[in-house]
């Protein structure tokens, strides 16, 4: 099978996923064909992965987090639709999975492919909890209500591109994380939820293909270990 893999951009982390996905489709016979943004391509090509150029929302203010300025101008991500369409026609994907991309969903229906994806389970609507914080913890009550309307606001701006496209529109932005099978990859003890039908928890992804600085580390030189 012909997988497109796509992940967003805003963190080393989800390209980290996409590649341990990647491995392992590889490993089992399939073909794969990989995205990212150009700010994210050097990174891919210091590891040799042949890699396709996409633009991304985070594109918007380069930002780690998902913000209202992804979601801001509808044209924005009406363009990143098109071009992640455009690209499944190119490699004739047969299979789409997105990485934490609010997008990949929508042009996978578009160009009529099935669309899996893998997120984090305080990134869906099933989640109950206020990220960041424990229950009852004092300040939680304003983080949810902050984060809500967010989740709300950018899903307002989101639903006017998505029926520009002749999609249906979504109460919140989180939805877009979706696929027709979503996998978590954090752990049911670290994030538990109920989990609706079409989600699994798979745990976290091990991928060990960090490009590493060459050279020993000099004497007294500050060392972290990962």
């Amino acid at each position: 099978m012909r997988f497109l893999i796509l992940p967003g951009s805003n963190a080393l982390s989800h390209l980290a996923k996409g590649l341990a996905l990647r491995d392992v489709l590889l490993a089992r016979g399939h073909d794969v064909a990989f995205a990212a943004t150009p700010g994210r391509s050097p990174f891919l090509a210091r590891l040799g992965v042949p890699h396709h150029l996409l633009p991304d929302l985070q594109e918007a203010d380069q930002g780690s987090a998902p913000a209202y300025a992804w979601f801001r101008q509808p044209e924005r991500f009406i363009r990143v639709v098109r071009a992640e369409r455009a690209l499944m026609e190119e490699v004739r994907a047969q299979r789409v999975v997105g990485v934490f991309r609010f997008t990949a969903t929508t042009s996978a229906a578009l160009a009529g492919l099935p669309c899996d994806t893998l997120a984090c389970g305080c990134m869906i609507p099933a989640f109950r909890g206020v990220l960041g914080f424990g229950e009852g913890e004092p300040g939680a009550a304003d983080q949810e209500a902050f984060l809500d309307a967010f989740f709300r606001g950018t899903a307002r701006r989101a639903s006017m591109a998505l029926r520009a496209l002749g999609r249906p529109g979504v109460a919140d932005v989180r939805a877009l994380l979706l696929g027709d099978r979503t996998f978590l990859w954090d752990t049911p003890g670290f994030q538990p939820l109920a989990v609706p039908a079409g989600v699994e928890h798979v745990g976290p992804l091990a991928w060990n293909g960090w490009p590493r600085t060459p050279g020993p580390v000099g004497p007294g030189a500050p060392l972290a270990v990962l």
